[in-house]
């Protein structure tokens, strides 16, 4: 019996050694480049404006699906409601708009993620330690005017489950900005490595419009995950 909890006792040395803690890393990494030649075929926008107590004030939702039209992305409003009224066409005309305007995607910095490969060289991990939910990694991303830091969840095998950051820089009326991503390992259609992707993701910060601070909170769930086209 000392032999056996002697056994595990270096088990668990070896699973928590830095030298396996960068390899998860590493690993995360690769399979979210992978990941980025996926596109989600289905999404789920939830949009909360609350008060300074954190109530919700107003509530709007909608679900968009997605296909490709002689090569270019096409955005479909299924279903779209504000406070329960239905504004599906208003949706659709911002989607529109976003698509003939070539707008859309995050602010600069926005779209900085501990695992995106295009991040790498502006990650530095902190110190690692355990808890009853897996291992917790801290980092900071930090590379021309972008600051953040944040904390990346990993199971006790090493899979990535999710990482939780805030903007220590902002952009103009923008006073406070947070995210959580939570992660999902897609199964490779045939043979080759699996790809690691966003599920979902929920944003929380605070905005200033028209000279009044706005609270809010923003939901996405991320679903029917295809592979993009080659010159996508």
């Amino acid at each position: 019996m000392q032999r056996f909890f002697a056994c595990l006792f270096f088990y668990v040395l070896t699973i928590s050694s830095p030298a396996a803690e960068a390899a998860w890393w590493s690993a995360a990494t690769a399979a979210y480049g992978r990941g980025l030649g996926y596109e989600p075929g289905h999404t789920i926008v939830r949009i909360e404006e609350l008060d300074p107590d954190g109530m919700v004030q107003s509530t709007e939702s909608g679900e968009i699906r997605t296909h490709r039209a002689e090569g270019k992305l096409v955005s479909t409003v299924i279903r779209a409601q504000k406070n329960g009224k239905d504004v599906t066409a208003d949706w659709q005309k911002r989607y529109n708009r976003s698509s003939s305007e070539g707008r859309g995607g995050p602010p600069a910095g926005f779209d900085a993620t501990p695992f995106d490969p295009a991040w790498t060289s502006a990650l530095f991990p902190g110190t690692p330690r355990r808890t009853t939910e897996g291992l917790l990694i801290p980092y900071t991303i930090k590379r021309d005017g972008v600051e953040l830091e944040g904390t990346a969840l990993f199971s006790t095998d090493g899979l990535a489950i999710s990482a939780s950051q805030s903007w220590l820089s902002l952009p103009p009326l923008v006073s406070s900005m947070s995210s959580t991503i939570y992660y999902r390992v897609l199964e490779p259609a045939s043979n080759g490595d699996r790809a690691l992707v966003a599920q979902g993701m929920q944003i929380e910060g605070m905005a200033s419009i028209l000279f009044v601070k706005k609270r809010f909170r923003m939901s996405f769930e991320f679903g029917q995950w295809r592979l993009k086209p080659p010159d996508s």
